[in-house]
């Protein structure tokens, strides 16, 4: 396995969080909001990802100002911030990534920057166990589910681990409904899908021009045509904006037969509701008792 490739922070903070109105909307989008700690659900994002080296920031236009602000409070600057004239799902965006990051040989960390994840350490430990990996496969961070959330996907793991806690992944698994989650809970073999995962950018750019070759083309098109300003960097919009939206997990993860997937066994959530908000508060404030 090759070692010691450099890993970079890719950070996708294009999230409204809907199910949380009337708290976000389009000028508060859930990343940016405080809800859990002094610092953002973006914030903390940025500096849980520090150690591996400085993000690049895929976001829309319009939370430039946001992200700029909030950078400042924790006095980070980026390596850069790609920005977006709409928004196209997170297939589009981690494209934008891996077309800056493509011939620089170094290995994507995908990062939404709407989660919660208490525990640095951990966290830090399985993205260096996910890189051994990540040369040649796209390596998914899978959560130890403790309940049967319905809220959440699923990866679902051959049982004989490759290495520690590593494993190859026999499928991506949509939102269950309530039976089934009971039944993923039972068979022990699911993992919650945290949206995070390792990959070099051909090997993502290689699968997305396989299975969705329209978003590879016109997102290709977009970033080329793109103007750096030297702070940031605009895509074009009139190619951009012929993108069909789509998930990473729809346009990529579910057609992969080679995936893999380390197990992250750290407290996480995507805070995505107020009950789940509510689940971190109580557990937090039992954590500090």
């Amino acid at each position: 396995m090759e070692q010691g490739c450099k890993i970079t922070p890719v950070l996708l903070a294009g999230g409204m969080g809907e199910r949380l109105r009337p708290l976000t909307s389009s000028a508060s989008p859930k990343p940016f909001l405080r809800l859990l700690s002094k610092k953002s659900l973006f914030q903390d994002t940025v500096l849980r990802s520090l150690p591996f080296g400085l993000p690049v920031i895929i976001c829309h236009e319009s939370y430039l100002p946001l992200v700029q602000q909030q950078l400042t409070e924790i006095s980070v600057k980026p390596r850069a911030i790609i920005l977006e004239p709409d928004h196209r799902g997170t297939a589009a965006a981690i494209s934008l990534a891996a077309f800056y990051l493509k011939n620089l040989g170094e290995t994507m960390l995908v990062l939404p920057t709407d989660h919660y994840l208490d525990d640095r350490k951990t966290f830090g430990q399985t993205v260096l166990r996910a890189q051994q990996y990540a040369q040649d496969h796209i390596v998914a961070l899978g959560v130890v589910p403790d309940r049967a959330e319905t809220g959440y996907g699923y990866i679902e793991y051959i049982p004989q681990s490759v290495d520690a806690d590593v494993y190859k992944v026999r499928g991506f698994v949509e939102k269950p409904d309530a039976k089934l989650a009971k039944d993923f809970m039972r068979q022990g073999t699911y993992l919650w899908h945290s949206g995070m995962f390792m990959a070099r950018p051909k090997t993502y750019l290689t699968a997305l021009k396989k299975y969705e070759p329209d978003i590879f083309k016109y997102a290709e098109r977009a970033y080329y045509a793109g103007d750096d300003d030297g702070k940031t960097y605009s895509v074009a919009s009139e190619e951009f904006l012929k993108i069909t939206s789509l998930s990473v997990d729809y346009a990529v993860l579910e057609h992969l037969d080679h995936a893999m997937v380390t197990i992250l066994d750290a407290e996480w959530g995507d805070v995505g509701t107020w009950p789940q908000i509510l689940r971190h508060k109580v557990k937090s404030m039992i954590k500090r008792a």
